[in-house]
């Protein structure tokens, strides 16, 4: 006689992570139109990306809860507009207020900010037509 594994309390009951599938996607875009797409790590606008404000591996139980979720910059081609981050991925598991002061840091090293012109190449790579 088996007995059943229990269930990981990162998965919903149809065994799909909470962070992923289109169930996701719809609560992801409804929680950044909800908060207006202001950033909370930066506090910045433009942001397209939903993150937990605690971690899902810690509180399993807040991942569907939109109290605990927040707009925030960083999937691929939503960097910030102005500050230049990908904040949620430069927050990782380590907190808001090292993000904060990071953010902070490279803006007043000038690191924030894009090059003006794009940089000319230093050789004609490629092949001669």
């Amino acid at each position: 006689m088996s007995v059943p594994l229990p269930r990981s309390p990162r998965r919903e009951p149809d065994g799909v992570a909470p962070t992923k599938g289109k169930r996701w996607e719809r609560f992801a875009r409804y929680a950044v139109s909800y908060y207006g797409g202001v950033c909370w790590i930066c506090e910045h606008g433009g942001a397209r990306q939903a993150d937990h404000v605690k971690s899902v591996a810690d509180r399993p139980d807040l991942a569907w809860d939109l109290r605990n979720i927040r707009p925030a910059h960083g999937a691929p081609g939503n960097r910030c507009p102005v500050c230049h981050q990908n904040c949620n991925q430069l927050k990782g598991p380590m907190g808001i207020d090292r993000a904060r002061r990071i953010i902070a840091e490279r803006m007043a090293e000038g690191k924030g900010a894009r090059p003006a012109t794009r940089p000319e190449p230093e050789s004609q790579a490629g092949r001669p037509w």
